[in-house]
């Protein structure tokens, strides 16, 4: 409703007295986002702590707003908008289960708050006051003579209830020249009577026309955003752990091919290297056995010599030659063997020489 009647303004200013929290029920923030700014009121610690980080570009005050300026006792509920310096309903809250703690705040007046940080010639554009059960005590310490805002909204109900409290402090704002335009069930809005162009913004309640969106979409819709870019954050995360992966799998393909080229070789190589074992293994055989053969052969002919006539014939020679001196024996040896080939073409056949030859030459004990 607010934005349907200030929407020409660029850069507005407001003044919101008990301004909570600077992001749930904030009646400032879609300004604030808009480019506004103003004086945010706020005696909780932890409220106003939030407001001096989230509004660094407003007036954040740490007091009460009263009808006289100096001290009070705040009866602070925390985690909740229900903190009064109204003792009896602060009782009420007690009674309903809340923690209530109680703590001395300092008090300014509106007209000290507007004269001390509204800058001058500065236009306030819509003033708020939610303060839970103090609305009359704020609405008194202003000069309204001096300090007009265009607009005032104020609670106008008992905390947490649709009791509306309003004939408390309406008068005020009636006798000051500012006239009832809208309420909504919680808040009464008023419009100073030198603006009565704004108040035909206020002849129906929020429609279609207004385009709006609640806090709770909106707060939807951010959520959903930032999921997206986590999302697609995930998507680019996975596609780079995907490429790595298939990167290191073509590479564990390609050393397992190498690998298999490698086993294969070495599997070749052992094929050839039987196979030439078995052909060394067979040669040897082939030379075993014809070494065998030729020492078979050779102890036949041995023993055919033995065994000749030629032999014991001529044993009786052997073992006198051997009796003999070895100057002797070499030239009786001489000689013999020269008779020997001399008679032996006509006399003995040629088998019987081959087998003497052969027994000449044995390493068996067979002289000459």
């Amino acid at each position: 409703m607010l934005w349907r009647a200030l929407r020409h303004v660029e850069h507005g200013f407001y003044i919101d007295v008990g301004a909570q929290s600077p992001e749930s029920d904030s009646v400032t923030k879609a300004f604030s986002l808009l480019g506004w700014r103003g004086i945010n009121v706020e005696p909780h610690p932890t409220y106003f702590a939030h407001l001096l980080k989230s509004r660094p570009r407003d007036i954040n005050l740490d007091v009460a707003v009263g009808e006289q300026s100096g001290s009070l006792t705040m009866n602070f509920v925390d985690d909740s908008g229900l903190s009064t310096a109204d003792r009896e309903i602060a009782s009420r809250h007690a009674a309903s289960g809340y923690a209530v703690r109680t703590q001395e705040v300092s008090v300014l007046t509106l007209a000290e708050v507007w004269r001390m940080h509204v800058p001058d010639v500065q236009p306030v554009h819509f003033l708020k006051v939610d303060v839970e059960g103090l609305e009359r005590a704020v609405l008194v310490g202003n000069n309204w003579r001096i300090y007009r805002p265009w607009i005032v909204l104020v609670e106008a109900t008992l905390p947490n209830s649709q009791v509306e409290n309003h004939h408390e402090w309406e008068s005020i704002l009636l006798d000051a020249g500012y006239g009832f335009v809208y309420a909504d069930g919680l808040n009464r809005f008023y419009v100073a009577e030198e603006h009565p162009e704004l108040a035909p913004s206020f002849r129906y309640p929020p429609n279609v026309f207004d385009g709006f969106t609640t806090a709770s979409s909106n707060d939807a819709h951010q959520e959903l955003g930032v999921l997206r870019v986590r999302i697609a954050a995930l998507h680019t995360e996975d596609a780079r752990v995907t490429a790595g992966f298939e990167q290191a799998l073509s590479e564990y393909r390609k050393r397992a091919e190498h690998a298999e080229h490698r086993l294969l070789l070495a599997h070749q190589t052992e094929l050839a290297a039987r196979g030439r074992s078995d052909e060394i293994c067979g040669q040897a055989d082939q030379r075993a056995h014809a070494a065998a053969e030729q020492r078979d052969a050779a102890a036949q002919q041995r023993d055919a010599v033995l065994q000749s006539p030629w032999w014991r014939i001529t044993a009786p020679g052997r073992m006198l030659l051997g009796q003999m001196p070895k100057s002797l024996r070499r030239q009786v040896r001489r000689a013999t063997k020269a008779v020997w080939w001399v008679l032996t073409p006509w006399r003995i056949p040629a088998r019987l020489r081959r087998m003497r030859d052969r027994a000449a030459l044995s390493d068996h004990g067979v002289d000459e």
